[in-house]
């Protein structure tokens, strides 16, 4: 109809052709628009893309810097809970652990003569002085594990 305008006397042996060429035209403008229509979604998307991946770069660069300030504030904990665990610990447990050792070594000048009875003495004194001191160093231990228990939670609470 758009060819012929409704009039059959302009059919010619060519209208076939020129109708052929309107029908390819108006496909490869279709084509046209739609391939248009593609490239700019596919710039949308590379957008989006760049987009994203600069959000995932800060995303990660955040990330580190709350692990670095994390690790700096379980440092500083640790740091001081050992400080005072171990402070606490001599005034707590230091000056019983000497006295008992001076104790000890008092009582093993009592026994300098070789019997049975002063062996058997003197190396129960020695094991005791060994136990002694395992004793106070896990206490030690525990004391700053109770301080640094109480500082991280103080620590945090505190944010």
């Amino acid at each position: 109809m758009d060819i012929t305008r409704g009039d059959y006397a302009r059919f010619n042996d060519r209208t076939y052709l020129e109708v052929y060429d309107t029908i390819v035209a108006q496909s490869e403008k279709k084509y046209e628009v739609e391939a248009e229509a593609h490239l700019s979604t596919k710039e949308e998307l590379e957008t989006e893309r760049s987009k994203s991946k600069k959000l995932e770069d800060k995303l990660e660069e955040l990330e580190k810097k709350e692990n670095v300030k994390e690790q700096k504030k379980k440092e500083r904990i640790d740091k001081i809970s050992k400080r005072r665990g171990r402070i606490l610990s001599i005034i707590m447990l230091g000056i019983p652990y000497i006295v008992f050792i001076a104790f000890c070594e008092i009582a093993k000048g009592y026994f300098s003569s070789l019997t049975m009875r002063s062996i058997i003495v003197v190396a129960g004194i020695i094991i005791l002085t060994a136990i002694a001191g395992k004793i106070y160093y896990k206490l030690q231990s525990k004391i700053i594990k109770m301080i640094y228990d109480y500082l991280g939670k103080k620590y945090y609470l505190e944010e």
